[in-house]
């Protein structure tokens, strides 16, 4: 990572959260600008699903799910209290199960591919999922 007056730049580099590799490349600004790529290949999805904001856990609380996902991302705007950037997401989904808790309902060896999208306005409200 270099880091001017101004910006922050992710030269290609691989993190590791809680057990989700990613490579991420791109720039953080003073001015509130973000534009970063990011790529999970072949992470545990549950392990993924463990770390997502806790509204979202509480929708994973009806099924267990796991497979090998794999993902490229890209965040790209101005950001702030009251504006996020554009989020867009490209994934497959290999090996999948999926089990509802209280049913007898449980899939198993799926693969899917899909993409995530935050929509026009940029939030939860617009955000589109096609498989």
């Amino acid at each position: 990572m270099t880091i001017s007056n101004d910006s922050a730049i992710f030269n290609p580099s691989t993190i590791d959260i809680e057990d989700v590799l990613m490579q991420i490349e791109g720039s953080v600004s003073q001015i509130n600008h973000i534009n970063l790529n990011i790529q999970g290949k072949e992470q545990s999805f549950n392990s993924i699903m463990k770390h997502t904001p806790k509204h979202l856990q509480d929708i994973y609380s009806a099924f267990t799910a796991n497979g090998i996902f794999t993902f490229n991302a890209n965040v790209n705007g101005v950001f702030s209290r009251d504006n996020n950037p554009s989020f867009n997401m490209d994934f497959i989904m290999e090996n999948g199960e999926y089990a509802l808790k209280k049913r007898s309902f449980i899939l198993n060896q799926i693969t899917f591919k899909g993409d995530i999208q935050n929509g026009v306005g940029r939030n939860f409200e617009d955000t589109e999922i096609k498989i």
